[in-house]
């Protein structure tokens, strides 16, 4: 797999993560404004960016049996139809 092609995977398995997150705290969250809402909203999509860059950074390197390895070590596949990637 392509080091460009992983950090796709990753970015949406990350981005994934944060909206589920943001729907289990929403309870706490409904006391915020919409301002402090739509604020942590950028914090942790910046956050999400931060961290696929970094993948982005390391995998121009890398051989493709480390990008293999982090994709293992995540769970994640480039076939649509493995339903880890849900």
């Amino acid at each position: 797999m392509s080091g460009q092609a992983a950090v796709e995977l990753l970015r949406a398995y990350f981005e994934r993560v944060r909206s589920a997150e943001l729907v289990r705290l929403q309870k706490k969250f409904s006391r915020l404004s919409d301002a402090e809402r739509h604020e942590v909203d950028a914090i942790t999509a910046g956050m999400v960016e931060a961290l696929a860059s970094r993948f982005q950074d390391g995998f121009t390197r890398a051989s493709e049996p480390h990008v293999d390895a982090v994709m293992n070590l995540f769970r994640l596949s480039n076939n649509p139809d493995d339903p880890s990637v849900r």
